[in-house]
């Protein structure tokens, strides 16, 4: 606030207080003389218990005495509408002229109060008549009232004492009136404030009016003016004392408003006031109590309540040291030292003193807080448009709130309501009048109570975040930052829209999430190193897998006394770790790792990515993992293939290599094959092989030799094939051994293969002729029983529900030609027996021998009964000769049908061996086919 205003103001209080002194201190003249208005008639007094001339200004009764009984002959002569006028204190005083009582204006009696604490005063109307004659006074003291005599008591014109009476009140009717012109004033200038500050509040200065306009009240209903034309009106007492039992309501509301801190206190206080109050309207209505009971409690509550404000107001102080509201803190200063004094005084002294004391100093307390809140409106308007204009220029939203009543908006700059779509007088039309109204329905109370709870928790800094719309329903994301006025009960907020960080943040989130599910879910496990402390992270699956703790501090010593690294890759994996702490970009190294939920070593393929801080500096490095133990064992096989092909003869050997994904041929060396493909893609060298390619080899070749189906295994899991075919080599057919080894190439997802096809016919040649000799039965060349049995049972297993017969045949009457002709003989009788049925069998039916003269075979996919009778006696016939010697050949057979429910070729072979004895039975030279019983 200016210094001149300050100084106006200051100067303006006291000559209103110099004034009104003046007019309070001018007397008026007493004198004996007719003509004038006012005369004393307070001597010579004959009082009737003391026997001797009274004075009675300032007279005590005798000691003991409960009342006094005092007369005086009156003058003469009396002037027109004379009266006798006299100041006492709380007595009942009856007058009389020679045994006539006469009316007693504003007399205390019977519940009658037309009386004021400066002083009772009581008027007795005198006619023309009484001139001469002798007043009695009986004077009798009430309940609790000192024995004193009336101070003053007056003969004089009625309209004299009138004047003189006003003239005498011209010091609290000024008081008063300057007190009530300051409320109004106060009044008014608080709504203007209000109105011209958007925002600020005006309960300060509305308090402080209705405190002023209540001491003014007061001051004028306690004085004799107003009774003077009413004087047996008891309103003005009644109103007089209960404005000032109160008058510290309003006040201690206001110093509730200035001081925030002493709020509560404040609140306790005016309760107790109203109780007061309450307490003195029931005694005096339902108990016909004296009003005066109360004062004693209300003069207590006053005291009390004023030293706490004291205290309060010198404990209010800036972070300077500096008290906030100096007037109202001296002017309380002089306000309770007056009040102290006056209650003295009151109690103990004279009334008239005690008012005086009182008024001057009630009048010096309202400047005094006028000015201080004056000086603080004026401020606060200033630092308000300061504010404003700030606002006005700060590219974002700024609001005060009021937190006294629901948040309301006290101010707003046009970005705040921009943010929402609005104009400023556009929001205020459309009800955009708190701070809730854009808010989401399900958001408001929350944050409302979050937002109260904080500023009844005295937090002066705080952050939230909320959700609001847009005029155009759009949703927005906002943060406040807020700052909280304790003094003020406001938060100022500035707002920032997040909606673009928001959704950034949603999209993190998101993608987060992703990559964890992705993390878990995926084969890969995923750390983070920080490289300033040495701190490694580990996923909660690499935790599981690695069994490494979730946080590592010194993580690079750490793993390797964990002996979480294979010894044969500790020096690539301080390579790496070198790259990761000096901050490269992006690495990678294959390490055998130890997995402990396999309890074995595998090895692992290891990413890492650097991330920078705002400096560009190496902050943290993320770490993925995931298994290559299979890839790295192709790629060992490869190796070895690669080898072992070097260190083969050329001569008897080929290799080529391809990528299968690009069908291209990287290389080929060897020179067992001759280049068939002229140097083309992998499918140009099949179709050259398969050409080549035995007739029952060439299928196999074409499925393993097939790009899609190599590509298709490993994926499933197959790299590595082998296959034996035979190749038409220098006009020949011989045995090849084709290898083929899968993996995929390091820079890319392409797979390679590598070939190796190597002469494998010497080797072959003798394995073929040591199976055969090890099936084949050396008598006759046909398969032995075992090779035979075998091959039924396979028969029996792979061909589901197709029908084949099971024969089992005897040569009649061997051992005659044995002994006869001797075993030589024999075994070219079973030579010729086999070679027989290899000629009238079928092809692909199944023949051996079972032992001795037993032969068996079996038709294959036979369902006709009528073929196989045909068959049968084919055979018969076919083996039935003569050998010489007199000896004829003959055969006896059995057959048995069966198909895949067949249990196995014992159980086909018992069946056949039944009706094998049945032919025999039946005179032998004959087939016999067994039937299901």
């Amino acid at each position: 606030m200016k210094r001149w205003f300050t100084t106006a103001f200051v100067a303006a209080v006291a000559l209103m207080i110099g004034i009104c002194l003046f007019a309070g201190t001018l007397p008026y003249r007493t004198q004996s003389d007719e003509s004038n208005a006012l005369s004393d008639f307070s001597r010579d007094w004959a009082g009737t218990s003391a026997g001797t001339v009274l004075a009675i200004d300032g007279a005590k009764y005798a000691a003991g005495e409960d009342s006094v009984t005092v007369s005086k002959a009156l003058p003469d002569t009396l002037p027109a509408d004379a009266v006798l006028y006299m100041r006492s204190n709380h007595n009942e005083v009856s007058c009389f002229v020679n045994g006539r009582e006469l009316l007693c204006e504003g007399v205390c009696r019977e519940r009658t109060f037309g009386i004021t604490y400066t002083g009772i005063w009581i008027i007795i109307p005198l006619g023309t008549s009484d001139a001469g004659q002798t007043v009695t006074l009986e004077i009798e003291k009430t309940d609790g009232n000192m024995g004193q005599l009336p101070e003053e008591l007056l003969l004089a014109n009625r309209n004299a004492l009138t004047n003189a009476l006003v003239h005498q009140s011209a010091l609290p009717i000024a008081i008063a009136s300057f007190m009530l012109t300051l409320s109004v004033f106060m009044l008014i200038a608080g709504f203007l404030l209000r109105r011209r500050n958007t925002g600020s509040d005006n309960s300060i200065a509305v308090w402080l009016a209705v405190f002023i306009f209540m001491s003014a009240v007061w001051m004028l209903t306690d004085d004799n003016v107003p009774r003077l034309f009413q004087p047996y009106n008891d309103a003005y007492y009644f109103l007089s004392f209960y404005c000032f039992m109160l008058l510290p309501v309003p006040f201690t509301r206001f110093i509730g408003e200035c001081i925030p801190k002493s709020r509560r206190v404040m609140l306790w206080f005016s309760g107790g006031f109203l109780l007061s109050f309450a307490l003195s309207v029931v005694a005096a209505v339902f108990f016909a109590q004296p009003l005066s009971l109360m004062l004693p409690m209300t003069h207590i509550l006053i005291l009390a309540g004023f030293s706490t404000v004291l205290v309060y107001a010198w404990r209010d102080k800036t972070e300077e040291g500096k008290l906030r509201l100096p007037e109202v803190f001296w002017g309380l200063c002089l306000f309770v030292a007056a009040a102290v004094g006056a209650l003295v005084s009151f109690y103990f002294g004279a009334i008239r003193v005690y008012a005086l004391l009182f008024r001057i100093a009630a009048l010096l307390f309202v400047s005094a807080l006028s000015m201080g809140t004056m000086r603080r409106a004026l401020r606060e308007g200033t630092r308000v448009r300061q504010f404003e204009k700030l606002t006005q220029i700060i590219p974002g939203g700024i609001c005060r709130l009021n937190c006294r009543d629901g948040l309301s908006i006290l101010y707003g700059n046009d970005t705040y309501y921009r943010m929402f779509g609005y104009e400023p007088e556009e929001a205020k039309a459309d009800g955009f009048a708190s701070f809730d109204h854009i808010l989401l329905p399900e958001d408001r109370e929350p944050i409302r109570r979050a937002l109260m709870d904080r500023a009844r928790n005295n937090e002066l800094y705080f952050e939230i975040e909320t959700r609001a719309l847009h005029k155009s329903g759009k949703l927005i994301y906002m943060t406040t930052a807020n700052r909280y006025l304790p003094e003020k009960g406001e938060i100022v907020s500035v707002l920032t829209d997040i909606t673009l960080r928001k959704h950034m943040e949603e999209q993190l989130r998101i993608q987060e999430l992703e990559f964890r599910v992705a993390a878990e879910q995926s084969d890969k496990y995923i750390m983070r190193y920080e490289i300033k402390s040495g701190r490694l992270h580990a996923h909660r699956k690499a935790v599981q897998r690695f069994g490494v703790p979730e946080v590592c501090e010194n993580a690079g010593q750490a793993l390797v006394d964990l002996d979480f690294i294979g010894k044969g890759s500790l020096e690539k994996y301080w390579m790496l770790f070198e790259q990761i702490s000096r901050g490269d970009v992006k690495g990678s190294a294959v390490l055998q790792l130890y997995a402990r939920d396999l309890s074995a070593f595998r090895w692992y393929h290891v990413d890492f990515t650097t991330v920078y801080d705002h400096d560009q500096q190496p902050d943290q490095a993320v770490i993925s993992f995931y298994d290559v133990t299979q890839q790295r064992e192709r790629e060992l096989a490869y190796e070895r293939m690669r080898q072992e092909a070097a260190a083969v003869p050329q001569e008897q050997i080929t290799t080529f290599s391809c990528n299968l994904t690009q069908n291209e041929v990287d290389e080929s060396s060897g020179s067992l094959i001759n280049d068939l493909a002229g140097g083309q893609d992998f499918d140009a060298y099949t179709k050259a092989y398969s050409a080549l390619t035995h007739p029952d080899d060439q299928s196999a070749l074409r499925r393993l030799m097939n790009r899609d189906s190599l590509t298709a295994r490993f994926k499933n899991g197959v790299a590595s094939h082998t296959l034996e075919f035979r190749l038409r080599l220098g006009g020949v057919y011989r045995w090849l051994r084709l290898n083929v080894q899968v993996v995929k190439y390091a820079d890319n997802d392409d797979l390679k293969a590598f070939v190796v096809i190597r002469d494998i016919d010497a080797q072959k040649t003798s394995e073929l002729a040591l199976i055969q000799r090890s099936e084949t039965d050396s008598l006759t060349g046909i398969m032995n029983r075992a090779a035979y049995v075998d091959a039924v049972n396979a028969l029996i297993a792979s061909q589901g529900r197709r029908r084949h017969v099971l024969v089992m045949m005897d040569v009649d009457y061997f051992k005659d030609v044995n002994d006869t002709l001797g075993h030589d003989m024999g075994d070219q009788v079973l030579r010729s027996v086999a070679a027989d049925l290899r000629g009238t069998l079928r092809e692909g039916d199944l023949l051996g021998r079972m032992g001795g003269d037993e032969f068996s075979f079996c038709f294959v996919n036979l369902y006709d009964g009528e073929t196989l009778k045909i068959l049968l006696e084919r055979v018969r016939s076919e083996l039935n000769h003569n050998i010489g010697g007199g000896l004829c050949q003959s055969v006896s057979i059995g057959a048995a049908a069966f198909d895949g429910t067949a249990g196995d070729f014992a159980e086909v072979y018992r069946k056949a061996d039944l009706a094998l004895y049945q032919a025999k039975e039946n005179g032998r030279n004959q087939f016999a086919i067994y039937a299901d019983p």
